[in-house]
């Protein structure tokens, strides 16, 4: 490997490292930059066997800054990444569609039909789960 490639590399492993740790508000780990860097990166796969020990010390001085300190420097390197996170985490609340007519009563009730298949199975979890997000919004 020579050392342009090996300049791309750390270069591309900083930004995995940042973008990874920013998101999941922990420390990089060498595995979970490995895939988004073959995958943005084909020409990096036939170097597989030596791209760990490049990154290794890339993403050990990533994990050795704080939270902020990883976010101003993704801020640097890829601004378009940061932004794109940063949208992802201003996602929508409640994920169902507000009830018709919910606050024309004092309360709302949710139930659950009969099933006539006999008793629950992991396939009613779906059901369950959707009353359930109901029942909390509207303390029913």
């Amino acid at each position: 490997m020579d050392d342009e490639l090996r300049d791309r590399i750390t270069e591309a492993a900083e930004t995995n490292a940042l973008l990874n740790a920013v998101k999941h508000d922990s420390e990089a780990q060498v595995g979970a930059i490995m895939g988004p860097l073959m995958g943005e990166n084909p020409e990096f796969r036939e170097y597989g066997d030596e791209i760990p020990g490049v990154i290794a010390p890339v993403v050990e001085r990533v994990n050795g800054m704080d939270a902020e300190e990883r976010r101003e420097r993704l801020a640097e390197l890829a601004p378009d990444k940061l932004e794109e996170l940063e949208s992802e985490d201003e996602g929508e609340d409640h994920p169902l569609p507000d009830l018709p007519n919910a606050d024309e009563y004092d309360t709302v009730r949710m139930r659950v039909a009969p099933n006539p298949n006999g008793p629950w199975h992991i396939g009613h979890a779906r059901m369950a789960a959707v009353v359930g997000t109901y029942k909390e919004r509207y303390d029913g």
